[in-house]
Protein backbone atom coordinates (compact mmCIF):
# COMPACT_ATOMS: atom_id res chain seq x y z
CA UNK A 1 0.00 0.00 0.00
CA UNK A 2 2.78 2.45 0.90
CA UNK A 3 4.55 1.70 -2.40
CA UNK A 4 1.40 2.40 -4.45
CA UNK A 5 0.80 5.59 -2.46
CA UNK A 6 4.39 6.64 -3.17
CA UNK A 7 4.00 6.08 -6.92
CA UNK A 8 0.73 8.02 -6.92
CA UNK A 9 2.23 11.04 -5.15
CA UNK A 10 5.37 10.99 -7.30
CA UNK A 11 3.15 11.07 -10.37
CA UNK A 12 1.20 13.98 -8.89
CA UNK A 13 4.44 15.79 -8.04
CA UNK A 14 5.70 15.33 -11.61
CA UNK A 15 2.43 16.70 -12.99
CA UNK A 16 2.56 19.62 -10.54
CA UNK A 17 6.09 20.57 -11.57
CA UNK A 18 5.15 20.18 -15.23
CA UNK A 19 2.15 22.49 -14.82
CA UNK A 20 4.25 25.11 -13.00
CA UNK A 21 6.96 25.19 -15.67
CA UNK A 22 4.43 25.09 -18.50
CA UNK A 23 2.89 28.26 -17.06
CA UNK A 24 6.34 29.79 -16.62
CA UNK A 25 7.13 29.00 -20.27
CA UNK A 26 3.88 30.62 -21.41
CA UNK A 27 4.72 33.76 -19.44
CA UNK A 28 8.24 33.89 -20.84
CA UNK A 29 6.85 33.42 -24.36
CA UNK A 30 4.46 36.33 -23.91
CA UNK A 31 7.36 38.46 -22.69
CA UNK A 32 9.45 37.47 -25.72
CA UNK A 33 12.17 35.91 -23.56
CA UNK A 34 11.90 32.48 -25.21
CA UNK A 35 12.56 33.90 -28.68
CA UNK A 36 15.26 36.24 -27.41
CA UNK A 37 17.19 33.42 -25.74
CA UNK A 38 16.61 30.97 -28.59
CA UNK A 39 14.98 28.33 -26.36
CA UNK A 40 13.25 25.53 -28.21
CA UNK A 41 9.55 24.83 -27.79
CA UNK A 42 8.81 23.27 -24.39
CA UNK A 43 12.49 23.61 -23.47
CA UNK A 44 11.65 25.25 -20.15
CA UNK A 45 9.09 22.55 -19.37
CA UNK A 46 11.45 19.66 -20.12
CA UNK A 47 14.30 21.30 -18.21
CA UNK A 48 12.07 21.75 -15.17
CA UNK A 49 10.97 18.11 -15.26
CA UNK A 50 14.53 16.80 -15.65
CA UNK A 51 15.83 19.00 -12.82
CA UNK A 52 12.94 18.02 -10.55
CA UNK A 53 13.64 14.30 -10.91
CA UNK A 54 17.35 14.92 -10.48
CA UNK A 55 16.59 16.80 -7.26
CA UNK A 56 14.19 14.07 -6.17
CA UNK A 57 16.76 11.28 -6.42
CA UNK A 58 19.72 13.29 -5.12
CA UNK A 59 17.76 14.57 -2.12
CA UNK A 60 16.58 11.05 -1.27
CA UNK A 61 20.15 9.76 -1.48
CA UNK A 62 21.80 12.47 0.66
CA UNK A 63 18.84 13.43 2.89
CA UNK A 64 20.48 11.97 5.97
CA UNK A 65 23.70 13.94 5.41
CA UNK A 66 21.76 17.15 4.72
CA UNK A 67 19.65 16.77 7.85
CA UNK A 68 22.52 15.84 10.16
CA UNK A 69 24.73 18.63 8.83
CA UNK A 70 22.08 21.34 9.03
CA UNK A 71 20.88 20.45 12.53
CA UNK A 72 24.31 19.41 13.85
CA UNK A 73 22.97 16.00 14.85
CA UNK A 74 25.35 13.62 16.60
CA UNK A 75 24.91 9.99 17.63
CA UNK A 76 23.24 9.52 21.00
CA UNK A 77 25.38 7.53 23.43
CA UNK A 78 22.93 7.34 26.35
CA UNK A 79 22.08 3.72 27.28
CA UNK A 80 18.59 4.62 28.48
CA UNK A 81 17.05 5.58 25.14
CA UNK A 82 18.04 2.62 22.90
CA UNK A 83 16.17 0.14 25.11
CA UNK A 84 13.02 2.31 25.03
CA UNK A 85 13.20 2.75 21.26
CA UNK A 86 13.87 -0.96 20.73
CA UNK A 87 10.80 -1.82 22.82
CA UNK A 88 8.55 0.56 20.88
CA UNK A 89 10.06 -0.46 17.53
CA UNK A 90 9.09 -4.08 18.24
CA UNK A 91 5.55 -3.02 19.04
CA UNK A 92 5.47 -0.93 15.85
CA UNK A 93 6.40 -3.97 13.78
CA UNK A 94 9.88 -2.86 12.76
CA UNK A 95 12.50 -5.55 12.22
CA UNK A 96 15.40 -3.14 12.79
CA UNK A 97 15.83 -0.40 15.39
CA UNK A 98 16.83 2.97 13.89
CA UNK A 99 20.08 4.63 14.87
CA UNK A 100 19.59 7.29 17.52
CA UNK A 101 20.88 10.86 17.36
CA UNK A 102 20.35 14.14 19.17
CA UNK A 103 20.17 17.67 17.73
CA UNK A 104 20.33 21.05 19.40
CA UNK A 105 16.79 22.24 20.02
CA UNK A 106 15.41 23.05 23.46
CA UNK A 107 11.88 21.95 22.53
CA UNK A 108 10.44 18.44 22.59
CA UNK A 109 10.59 17.11 19.05
CA UNK A 110 12.21 14.53 16.75
CA UNK A 111 12.69 13.77 13.07
CA UNK A 112 13.51 10.68 11.01
CA UNK A 113 15.64 10.48 7.84
CA UNK A 114 17.07 7.66 5.75
CA UNK A 115 17.04 5.99 2.34
CA UNK A 116 15.06 2.92 3.37
CA UNK A 117 13.43 1.32 6.40
CA UNK A 118 16.68 -0.36 7.35
CA UNK A 119 19.31 2.15 8.43
CA UNK A 120 17.03 5.04 9.41
CA UNK A 121 18.19 7.76 11.79
CA UNK A 122 15.84 8.87 14.57
CA UNK A 123 17.08 12.23 15.88
CA UNK A 124 15.72 13.45 19.22
CA UNK A 125 15.83 17.09 20.22
CA UNK A 126 18.04 18.04 23.16
CA UNK A 127 14.94 19.26 24.98
CA UNK A 128 13.31 15.83 24.69
CA UNK A 129 16.49 14.10 25.88
CA UNK A 130 16.69 16.47 28.86
CA UNK A 131 13.02 15.81 29.68
CA UNK A 132 13.70 12.08 29.78
CA UNK A 133 11.42 9.08 29.17
CA UNK A 134 7.74 9.63 29.84
CA UNK A 135 4.40 10.06 28.03
CA UNK A 136 5.71 12.84 25.76
CA UNK A 137 8.80 10.89 24.74
CA UNK A 138 6.79 7.69 24.20
CA UNK A 139 4.34 9.53 21.93
CA UNK A 140 6.98 11.27 19.85
CA UNK A 141 9.07 8.12 19.38
CA UNK A 142 6.05 5.90 18.61
CA UNK A 143 4.82 8.45 16.06
CA UNK A 144 8.19 8.62 14.32
CA UNK A 145 8.58 4.84 14.31
CA UNK A 146 5.17 4.64 12.64
CA UNK A 147 6.51 6.98 9.93
CA UNK A 148 9.25 4.47 9.23
CA UNK A 149 6.95 1.45 9.28
CA UNK A 150 4.46 3.03 6.87
CA UNK A 151 7.13 4.22 4.43
CA UNK A 152 6.24 7.90 4.79
CA UNK A 153 9.83 9.01 5.47
CA UNK A 154 11.13 7.92 2.06
CA UNK A 155 8.09 9.29 0.22
CA UNK A 156 8.36 12.69 1.89
CA UNK A 157 12.07 12.94 1.11
CA UNK A 158 11.40 12.16 -2.55
CA UNK A 159 8.65 14.79 -2.68
CA UNK A 160 10.92 17.31 -0.96
CA UNK A 161 13.52 16.76 -3.68
CA UNK A 162 11.13 17.98 -6.38
CA UNK A 163 10.99 21.30 -4.56
CA UNK A 164 14.41 21.61 -2.90
CA UNK A 165 16.28 21.63 -6.23
CA UNK A 166 14.53 24.93 -7.07
CA UNK A 167 14.30 26.45 -3.58
CA UNK A 168 16.53 25.29 -0.71
CA UNK A 169 19.60 24.36 -2.75
CA UNK A 170 19.74 27.68 -4.72
CA UNK A 171 19.18 29.58 -1.47
CA UNK A 172 22.21 27.99 0.17
CA UNK A 173 24.31 28.42 -2.96
CA UNK A 174 23.33 32.11 -3.11
CA UNK A 175 24.24 32.61 0.55
CA UNK A 176 27.64 31.06 -0.04
CA UNK A 177 28.17 33.18 -3.16
CA UNK A 178 27.19 36.47 -1.53
CA UNK A 179 29.54 36.02 1.40
CA UNK A 180 29.68 35.81 5.15
CA UNK A 181 27.11 38.56 5.74
CA UNK A 182 24.41 36.05 4.83
CA UNK A 183 25.85 33.17 6.83
CA UNK A 184 26.01 32.24 10.47
CA UNK A 185 29.03 33.26 12.47
CA UNK A 186 29.96 29.65 13.24
CA UNK A 187 29.94 28.02 9.80
CA UNK A 188 29.07 28.36 6.14
CA UNK A 189 25.36 27.61 6.27
CA UNK A 190 22.90 30.46 5.62
CA UNK A 191 20.92 31.94 8.46
CA UNK A 192 17.39 30.85 9.21
CA UNK A 193 16.29 34.36 8.30
CA UNK A 194 17.50 34.08 4.74
CA UNK A 195 16.15 30.57 4.28
CA UNK A 196 12.86 31.56 5.87
CA UNK A 197 12.46 34.41 3.37
CA UNK A 198 13.84 33.00 0.12
CA UNK A 199 12.62 29.39 0.28
CA UNK A 200 8.89 30.27 0.59
CA UNK A 201 9.33 32.97 -2.07
CA UNK A 202 10.88 30.52 -4.54
CA UNK A 203 8.24 27.92 -3.69
CA UNK A 204 5.51 30.43 -4.51
CA UNK A 205 7.16 31.46 -7.79
CA UNK A 206 8.48 28.14 -9.10
CA UNK A 207 6.80 25.19 -7.38
CA UNK A 208 3.47 26.34 -5.88
CA UNK A 209 1.48 23.19 -6.69
CA UNK A 210 4.19 20.72 -5.64
CA UNK A 211 4.71 22.66 -2.40
CA UNK A 212 1.02 22.39 -1.54
CA UNK A 213 1.12 18.70 -2.45
CA UNK A 214 4.03 18.10 -0.05
CA UNK A 215 2.16 19.82 2.76
CA UNK A 216 -1.00 17.84 2.01
CA UNK A 217 0.97 14.59 2.12
CA UNK A 218 2.82 15.59 5.30
CA UNK A 219 -0.40 16.31 7.15
CA UNK A 220 -1.99 13.08 5.93
CA UNK A 221 1.06 11.12 7.07
CA UNK A 222 0.92 12.91 10.40
CA UNK A 223 -2.71 11.86 10.95
CA UNK A 224 -1.95 8.24 10.00
CA UNK A 225 1.02 8.10 12.37
CA UNK A 226 -0.96 9.66 15.23
CA UNK A 227 -3.48 6.85 14.80
CA UNK A 228 -0.71 4.26 14.63
CA UNK A 229 0.73 5.65 17.87
CA UNK A 230 -2.58 4.77 19.51
CA UNK A 231 -2.17 1.17 18.35
CA UNK A 232 1.39 1.09 19.73
CA UNK A 233 0.82 2.84 23.06
CA UNK A 234 -2.92 2.86 23.64
CA UNK A 235 -5.16 5.92 23.48
CA UNK A 236 -4.82 6.97 27.18
CA UNK A 237 -1.03 7.14 26.94
CA UNK A 238 -1.22 9.06 23.65
CA UNK A 239 -3.61 11.57 25.23
CA UNK A 240 -1.22 11.96 28.17
CA UNK A 241 1.65 12.56 25.75
CA UNK A 242 -0.22 15.20 23.76
CA UNK A 243 -1.36 16.92 26.95
CA UNK A 244 2.21 17.12 28.21
CA UNK A 245 3.44 18.51 24.86
CA UNK A 246 0.66 21.09 24.58
CA UNK A 247 1.76 22.55 27.92
CA UNK A 248 5.49 22.30 27.14
CA UNK A 249 7.46 25.39 26.06
CA UNK A 250 8.08 25.75 22.33
CA UNK A 251 11.65 26.42 21.21
CA UNK A 252 12.61 28.45 18.16
CA UNK A 253 13.77 26.12 15.35
CA UNK A 254 17.35 26.56 14.19
CA UNK A 255 18.39 25.48 10.66
CA UNK A 256 15.51 22.99 10.48
CA UNK A 257 13.83 23.98 7.20
CA UNK A 258 14.83 20.75 5.46
CA UNK A 259 13.65 18.46 8.28
CA UNK A 260 10.48 20.44 9.02
CA UNK A 261 8.14 18.03 7.17
CA UNK A 262 9.82 15.04 8.85
CA UNK A 263 9.46 16.28 12.42
CA UNK A 264 6.86 15.21 14.95
CA UNK A 265 5.42 18.70 15.16
CA UNK A 266 6.11 22.20 13.94
CA UNK A 267 5.23 25.82 14.49
CA UNK A 268 1.50 26.39 14.41
CA UNK A 269 1.83 29.82 12.81
CA UNK A 270 1.05 30.57 9.19
CA UNK A 271 -0.86 33.16 7.20
CA UNK A 272 -2.77 30.28 5.62
CA UNK A 273 -3.46 26.89 7.20
CA UNK A 274 -2.63 25.19 3.90
CA UNK A 275 1.01 26.25 4.31
CA UNK A 276 1.46 24.25 7.51
CA UNK A 277 3.32 20.94 7.49
CA UNK A 278 1.83 20.09 10.90
CA UNK A 279 -1.48 20.81 12.58
CA UNK A 280 -1.40 22.38 16.06
CA UNK A 281 -1.00 19.77 18.80
CA UNK A 282 -4.33 20.61 20.43
CA UNK A 283 -6.13 20.20 17.11
CA UNK A 284 -4.42 16.84 16.47
CA UNK A 285 -5.52 15.63 19.89
CA UNK A 286 -9.11 16.69 19.18
CA UNK A 287 -9.14 14.93 15.79
CA UNK A 288 -7.65 11.80 17.33
CA UNK A 289 -10.30 11.76 20.06
CA UNK A 290 -13.10 12.14 17.52
CA UNK A 291 -11.76 9.31 15.33
CA UNK A 292 -11.38 6.89 18.20
CA UNK A 293 -14.74 7.76 19.78
CA UNK A 294 -16.41 7.09 16.42
CA UNK A 295 -14.97 3.55 16.44
CA UNK A 296 -16.42 2.76 19.84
Amino acid sequence: MSFLRRLFYLALATASIGLSFYIIELLLTDLGAIQLLGIRQHGVLYTGLILSWFGCLVTWYIARDIAMGATMTHVLSDDEWPSLVAHLAKRAGLSEVPQLGVYQNAGCNAFVVGRRKRGMLLALSQGLVDLGPGPAADLIIAHQLARIEQGDVVTQQLLQGFIAIFTLFPTRMLATFLGTSLRTGEDDTPTDGMEGFLVPLLEMLLTPYASLLLRFYARGAEARCDQSACAILGLPQVVSGFTALVNAPVAQPYREIFVQPLKFSGEAKSVMGLLLYHLPLAQRLTVLGQRNSAKV
